[in-house]
């Protein structure tokens, strides 16, 4: 026993004395040189029996595609042992010329010699097609899938960027940002990771990966191509591991042209929508301010319909619509409603109408233009208490005398006398009878013309009423938190800070951007400390909008909101 545990520990001792004694190299070579200026290429340092810090390269006058890709390998033979790992990058020239890739030594204890790379033009690749890999192997491939090969101008599909493979060990690398031409697109969240299930192709299980997903809206007619995306990975073990590239297919889209002879009122809107005018009151007094709403909702490229035209009477003082968006963006399309809301004020009495406005848009399904009309809203807007008792004449209501018990009455016996010679005239009495109506004629004079004054200055009533619609959108937005609704929370939240800015500083919604309202806060006087609070608060708003899980706690946001326009109001009075 003894025997066989000391031949064992013999042999361990010579493997490790072999080890030790092997020959120690580290290379850095290129797979090809020259390098056309089209064309990929693979860097690689190889380092043999040697342990330490590896000098990394300077790639700076080259596109990584990939890397660094790490493989190691440990062989035995005939007893002496070889230890080998590597380092790979996939690169893209950026220029043509000669380049030199050399280690930067930052206490680096493994150090190569530099490569020098001639970059060309024109040279084709010396390897066989990328593609060409792709349909000879069956182990892993790319795919990509569209909703629908044939749309029409306009109408939105679905892209699906998808991984498949056969056999462990595959780890996939991948940057995926493709550009592109003739499409707008809109991003959708994809957390990347093998399926459960396993999908039969061909007679052959495969895992599958979804690692990217888009709404398309193609911009312009005829045949566009959503490019493949590329994959770099490795396969095997730790010891023994390959380097995969693979690329997907490329899909070919043909975009019909919209049919001839479309509407007037056809603005580029192409789906299935419904179309909403309407007003939340139809009898207002002067200077009372309502909302008009002009709803489009549906399934289809709403992020690109634009406001309507709309014609206003010109007594009503119209201010630039906001626009709500409640749009959802799932692997079925982009569906949901775009509201365009308009602040209306009118300035003199009377009956009004608003003429209604159409819509058209597209429809794929039908393959023809729908147009809906609005009905006319008709507006009734009453003169103020104020302006009736200004304008209007006085009337004098005469109500009847009632003598109660008998018409014949006692004599008093309490009668107060005067004296011979006083008389009323002259009198205090007398004196502040006759100026008391005077006083107040003029009072009332006073009065009416701050008034109308007030009425004439459209930018001083902004102002003084900017934190009366603050406060109705704040309070709009407690309860809509209070129910649960965050989405609505956010929205007026959001409304209300902007508004308040507009109305208080006469800012267009065009001017609402941090630069702009910095500079019109900071010629104002407001202090940096609040200027910065309040495009700090905005901007959380404008997060919590569009990413929840980023936003700050509701409650804390409600009452910044409040300082913060308790604040301005006190540096702006």
């Amino acid at each position: 026993m003894r025997t066989i545990i000391g031949y064992i520990a013999t042999s361990i001792c010579l493997l490790i004395y072999c080890g030790q004694i092997g020959a120690q190299q580290i290379t850095a070579s290129v797979d090809k040189n020259p390098v056309g200026q089209g064309d990929k290429f693979h860097f690689t340092i190889t380092v043999r029996n040697a342990q330490g810090n590896i000098a990394m390269p300077d790639l700076k006058e080259f596109n990584v595609m990939s890397g660094p890709n790490q493989t190691s390998r440990v062989q035995i033979i005939n007893g002496a042992r070889e230890e080998t790992y590597t380092l790979s990058w996939l690169l893209f020239p950026k220029r043509k010329g000669t380049f030199t890739i050399k280690p930067i030594n930052r206490g680096s204890s493994l150090t190569y010699s530099p490569v020098t790379v001639e970059v060309i033009e024109g040279m084709p690749s010396t390897e066989p097609p990328i593609e060409s890999q792709r349909t000879e192997t069956k182990d892993h491939f790319g795919k990509i899938y569209v909703s629908n090969t044939e749309p029409y101008l306009g109408e939105q599909i679905t892209a699906t960027y998808v991984i498949y493979n056969s056999i462990r060990g595959f780890n996939p690398q991948y940057d995926f940002a493709n550009t592109l031409e003739g499409f707008w697109k809109e991003e959708l969240k994809v957390e990347p990771k093998w399926s459960d299930k396993l999908e039969n192709i061909n007679g052959r299980n495969y895992q599958k990966a979804v690692i990217a997903r888009q709404i398309l809206f193609p911009q312009k007619s005829g045949e566009l191509a959503v490019d493949p995306f590329e994959v770099n990975g490795t396969t095997g073990g730790f010891f023994r591991q390959k380097r995969v590239d693979f690329k997907s297919n490329r899909a070919i889209i043909n975009v019909k042209p919209l049919p001839s002879g479309a509407p007037e009122t056809f603005k580029g809107a192409v789906g299935n929508f419904d179309f909403d005018f309407e007003v939340d009151k139809t009898e207002v007094e002067t200077n009372e301010a309502f909302n008009l709403s002009i709803t489009i909702s549906g399934k289809g490229n709403l992020s690109l319909v634009n406001e309507l035209p709309v014609e206003f009477p010109s007594d009503f003082e119209v201010y630039d619509p906001e626009i709500k968006d409640r749009i959802s963006k799932t692997a079925n399309g982009m569906s949901g409603s775009r509201t365009f809301e308009y602040l209306i004020i009118p300035r003199h009495s009377g009956t009004f109408e608003i003429d209604g406005v159409s819509f058209t848009h597209f429809d794929p399904k039908g393959k023809k233009y729908r147009t809906q009309r609005a009905e006319d809203l008709v507006i009734e807007v009453k003169k103020t208490a104020e302006e009736m008792l200004t304008e209007g004449p006085t009337i004098i209501r005469k109500e009847d005398v009632k003598i109660l018990e008998s018409d014949i009455r006692y004599i008093s016996s309490n009668t107060e006398l005067q004296e011979i010679g006083s008389s009323l005239f002259g009198s205090a009495k007398y004196v502040g009878s006759i100026l008391t109506p005077a006083l107040g004629f003029l009072l009332f004079l006073f009065i009416r013309k701050r008034k109308q004054e007030e009425l004439a200055d459209v930018e001083g009533s902004r102002r003084k009423r900017a934190g009366k619609v603050a406060a109705k959108h704040l309070l709009v937005a407690q309860k809509a938190l209070d129910s649960g609704d965050t989405s609505l929370f956010y929205e007026e939240l959001h409304s209300g800070l902007t508004g308040y800015l507009s109305d208080k500083i006469l800012l267009s919604n065009s001017q609402m951007d941090k630069e702009s309202v910095r500079e019109a806060l900071s010629s104002r006087n407001v202090k940096d400390l609040t200027i910065n609070s309040f495009l700090d608060l905005l901007n959380n708003c404008e997060m919590a909008r569009y990413a929840p899980s980023a936003s700050t706690e509701p409650m804390e946001m409600m009452k910044q909101s409040e300082t913060i326009i308790h604040d301005l109001e006190g540096e702006l009075s």
